[in-house]
């Protein structure tokens, strides 16, 4: 590894990681646990899978560890950070070309796009497409 930003330091000192089975939106996310858990928290996607979420304060973050009942809702894995988190996933576009018309289900892109990892959505929606040139799909892979 290189160097560290030590400004990335101090708010990852603040900070815990949470992990999930199924992919969440950020911003889902950020909503329901800043509206739940009624303080200034900060929420920093690393995966689809995988959160930072920087508390005011370490006094807080520890706290939260404690009594972390809105967590568990989200994440089935909740550590506070330290230097070995990583990804194990990555989100990728691709862009599928020469599905004919009448293969255009999710179920199909679904296939597709299990060769590399997993859907976690499409660019548009089908049944509102005016072009079946390509589709854009959204993998985690």
């Amino acid at each position: 590894m290189g160097d560290k930003s030590l400004e990335a330091v101090k708010w990852l000192e603040r900070s815990i990681v949470g992990e999930s089975t199924n992919p969440i939106e950020v911003n889902t996310l950020t909503n329901a646990l800043v509206s739940k858990a009624g303080m200034q928290i900060q929420i920093r996607e690393l995966s689809c899978f995988k959160f930072i979420v920087t508390f005011p304060s370490v006094m807080l973050m520890e706290e939260s560890l404690r009594n972390h009942v809105e967590l568990e809702e989200w994440f089935t894995c909740i550590t506070k950070w330290n230097l070995s988190v990583q990804n194990e996933t990555r989100k990728v576009w691709l862009e599928v070309f020469g599905a004919p018309p009448h293969g255009w289900l999710e179920v199909n892109f679904r296939k597709i796009a299990e060769i590399w990892g997993s859907l976690i959505s499409l660019d548009q929606e089908i049944t509102t497409s005016h072009s079946y040139e390509s589709m854009k799909i959204l993998v985690a892979t």
